[in-house]
């Protein structure tokens, strides 16, 4: 049966949580029902998710739009997630496809995505749809609850 396509909604916590679960995020549901309340809040973020009966949930995208001094707008793919057992059946494919169709009513014509260098998978799915490595970079992040360490990297300036 093909998968149907819709915006994700606050009931569909629960079977986020699993999905990210594909993922290996653990995420709690109340976490999750909140985290996707804010997402959904806004105009720039869009959680399409991939529904096969009797299933459920079986795929889901979150993208959000960028805004930059340096370069163009472009929508940035923040998660790209099929259940194992339904991958390789056009599910990725279709999220992407309703996902362009989504940025270029914007008049976004730019998509990006960026994942950790272990994901094989996604690197070959992103590759055959058209997608090709534009920057490789390092991620700088910081924990402002936590307390301040120098995390000084002598190999950062190359």
């Amino acid at each position: 049966m093909p998968v149907q396509l819709r915006e994700a909604q606050l009931e569909d916590a629960a079977d986020i949580c699993r999905m990210l679960l594909e993922l290996g995020h653990d995420v709690e549901e109340a976490l999750a029902r909140r985290r996707l309340e804010r997402v959904l809040g806004t105009t720039d973020h869009v959680v399409l998710v991939a529904i096969e009966r009797p299933h459920g949930i079986v795929g889901m995208l979150h993208a959000s739009v960028t805004i930059s001094l340096e370069i163009r707008p472009r929508v940035d793919v923040q998660l790209l997630v099929v259940a194992s057992a339904h991958r390789g059946q056009g599910t990725g494919r279709a999220l992407l496809e309703r996902l362009h169709n989504w940025a270029l009513r914007r008049g976004i014509d730019d998509v990006a995505t960026s994942f950790r260098r272990h994901r094989k998978s996604g690197h070959l799915f992103f590759g055959t749809l058209g997608y090709s490595v534009s920057a490789e970079h390092r991620v700088y992040t910081r924990d402002l609850a936590g307390p301040l360490r120098n995390h000084e990297d002598p190999t950062a300036m190359d």
